[in-house]
């Protein structure tokens, strides 16, 4: 049987990371943000890097499933249906039993108060509108819709 992958969604500091703990404690979790940890555990972003730490965290993803970890989640914003693309049809190439896709509901002003990453109110303000102006997500997937 193949891999259960749940998909985080949600503009920084809407609780992604806390959901995915509480929710899938077992999982193996994959992060764009694991390139920026410093190995004594202090985060610390480099804007540059941020196309890298995409990369990163997607061959992690690939590798996770080809080795058969049964439960992945994937921690980023995934606010469009391009960043989510290319992590479900990988899952559905190496035969992932299942996807879901998280979209975590925040208002813009909570989510940037506790927003742990220093991302500037307007690039939140931003992903916000995004979500909200963007088509539904493909019929096919998954979507669970949570209120943080």
């Amino acid at each position: 049987m193949g891999a259960l992958v749940h998909i985080m969604s949600g503009i920084p500091g809407s609780g992604k990371s806390t959901y995915a703990r509480q929710k899938f404690a077992a999982a193996v979790v994959v992060s764009a943000d694991d390139l920026f940890v410093r190995p004594d555990g202090r985060y610390v972003f480099e804007p540059e890097r941020i196309g890298e730490a995409h990369a990163s965290c997607f061959r992690r993803f690939v590798d996770l499933l080809a080795a058969g970890t049964p439960l992945i989640v994937v921690d980023n914003t995934n606010v469009h249906c391009w960043e989510i693309s290319p992590y479900v049809l990988a899952a559905q190439a190496y035969g992932a039993a299942a996807v879901q896709v998280h979209r975590l509901l925040v208002d813009t002003n909570i989510a940037w108060s506790r927003c742990v990453h220093e991302v500037p109110w307007r690039t939140v303000k931003a992903m916000a509108d995004a979500m909200r102006d963007a088509p539904p997500l493909l019929p096919w997937w998954d979507v669970v819709e949570v209120d943080r």
